[in-house]
């Protein structure tokens, strides 16, 4: 008996947006069941297995839809508009080429991804309703930005599969509160690891994300916990770069790692060089790929950088090191 197959939803802010993606499930060979313009939408929204959204980020009756079907626990997920599939760039020698993609395989190829996104977000959600023991993460990575850093780290994230384990993040970003909610919306846009903030005491299970808040500090304890505090960061940033190493450094030693993504100043140089005195590693991103190169290259000046690549680079190394 074939398997049946996905009932997908489809909510957008204009008639334009809602035509292209529903053409895009279509091609994808799921079903269609639903497809609502924001304006339009009626009281009750209609029952599918999983809903897909393109709504804009001004639009406020798109998102507190959004909010209700999230509020109903039905897997979301958000439509990729990134137009960085429309390029193929390959390193040939020093220079780089780009393959400039046709319409047709532009489309197959933004179709492809959005299949996988769906099969996976439905995929992680039936696994969740299973109750399964949770794993403490033996491997603990820091991942640090500033400047570009939500791009940076979304495009390494979006190549982490869920096949891995005994691994989680840590990820400190230079941001103000008010960002904390647009961060958390990018995480799970590219993740499908569960994404958890550092309010409350958790332990550091496999497949996670802890965002740090930028109001308080946080503990790291002995068994694997991560627990908010009271005191605000000390220092220029918030959240410190420098104090979560060294709180991974202390507690994870060689289990440790950390990735200095693009960003201004030189916060994480000195935590990482901690980590790597504990035999912890430390990556970072190459410099001519940041938005801005001051942190890794005060990284790189202390010593302590052992690989260096462009995001999509390091998340293949890291996959490689970390993969079964």
């Amino acid at each position: 008996m074939p398997a049946q197959g996905l009932n997908v939803g489809v909510l957008a802010s204009d008639k334009q947006k809602l035509n292209q993606l529903v053409l895009l499930i279509k091609s994808t060979g799921e079903q269609v069941g639903a497809a609502l313009e924001v304006a339009s939408c009626e009281d009750t929204l209609p029952s599918v297995d999983v809903w897909v959204v393109d709504v804009d980020s001004d639009d406020g009756a798109g998102h507190s839809l959004i909010e209700r079907i999230d509020a109903a626990n039905i897997p979301l997920v958000y439509s990729d508009n990134d137009d960085n599939v429309k390029k193929d760039k390959a390193s040939k020698g020093d220079g780089v080429n780009e393959h400039v993609l046709l319409p047709h395989q532009i489309r197959q190829a933004r179709a492809q991804k959005l299949h996988l996104k769906l099969k996976s977000s439905v995929l992680n959600f039936r696994k969740s309703k299973t109750p399964a023991p949770a794993v403490r993460a033996k491997y603990v990575w820091v991942l640090a930005a500033s400047t570009g850093g939500p791009e940076a780290v979304a495009r390494f994230l979006t190549l982490i599969p869920d096949s891995l384990v005994n691994v989680a993040f840590i990820y400190v970003q230079h941001i103000e509160e008010s960002a904390k909610d647009t961060l958390r919306q990018v995480v799970e846009q590219n993740s499908s690891w569960r994404v958890c903030d550092t309010d409350h005491s958790a332990l550091i299970v496999e497949k996670s994300i802890f965002i740090v808040s930028p109001q308080h500090q946080i503990e790291l304890l002995d068994n694997g916990v991560i627990a908010g505090t009271n005191a605000p960061w000390k220092g220029d940033y918030s959240p410190s770069i420098d104090q979560v190493i060294a709180k991974v450094a202390r507690v994870y030693r060689w289990c440790g790692g950390a990735i200095i993504f693009t960003g201004m100043g030189n916060d994480g140089a000195f935590g990482c060089n901690m980590l790597a005195h504990r035999g912890g590693k430390v990556w970072i991103q190459s410099p001519e790929s940041c938005a801005v190169d001051s942190m890794p290259l005060s990284v790189k000046q202390k010593g302590c950088a052992g690989k260096i690549g462009t995001p999509e680079e390091l998340a293949k190394q890291f996959c490689k090191a970390y993969g079964r």
